[in-house]
């Protein structure tokens, strides 16, 4: 299976997010050492301040349930910016392959535990378990309210770029989660992207 694409793609997620998490970064330092609380899930407020930067805020905010799911594939613990590494590591689990029950439709690749600095996650890349037989290194997925910045749609790298950069580093940052969905040769046709914040 092909996926040079979502190679492309996860370069540009990865340059992204760490030029944005490197931007943010004095701007979490500063809000620490503030009398205030922390900033609530449930009052955005750099949507109301910033509207010309958001034109589809309330798409970018609007919640989804994601159910708690199991994928197969590779994990690891690596420096974001090594993202390309582990795409190559999963194209080439011949093994995994071998044990699909039938053809895949889509592939999550679900980003948590996250460094301090957002430089570091625990990444992993991967079909729904039930689709592999013998599924022997599954990630779950919480379950839970998700914050979708991207509809399912084709996106340019752009778009997936700038999605990264919608996520507000200053909230509590549990989760991401890329759904790429195939066509039945196996490239990427479509994708989304969803945050789930503590």
């Amino acid at each position: 299976m092909k996926l040079m694409s979502s190679f492309a793609i996860s370069g540009v997620v990865v340059v992204s997010i760490w030029g944005v998490a490197m931007m943010q970064f004095p701007l979490m330092a500063a809000t620490e050492h503030s009398d205030k609380p922390d900033v609530q899930v449930e009052a955005p407020n750099l949507a109301t301040k910033q509207p010309s930067l958001r034109p589809n805020t309330t798409e970018a905010v609007k919640g989804v349930r994601i159910n708690t799911m199991s994928i197969s594939g590779v994990q690891q613990k690596i420096a974001i910016k090594h993202i390309a590494k582990l795409w190559e590591t999963f194209e080439n689990q011949q093994a995994l392959n071998k044990n699909l029950l039938r053809y895949p439709r889509k592939i999550s690749v679900y980003y948590q535990n996250f460094s301090q600095d957002f430089q570091q996650a625990e990444i992993s890349i991967g079909y729904l378990s039930d689709i592999v037989r013998s599924a022997n290194q599954s990630t779950t997925i919480q379950g839970g309210r998700y914050e979708r910045v991207l509809q399912k749609a084709a996106h340019s790298n752009e778009e997936l770029a700038d999605a990264w950069k919608k996520i507000d580093y200053r909230k509590n940052l549990q989760s991401v989660l890329e759904i790429h969905y195939l066509d039945a040769s196996g490239h990427p046709v479509s994708s989304e992207f969803m945050v789930n914040y503590k």
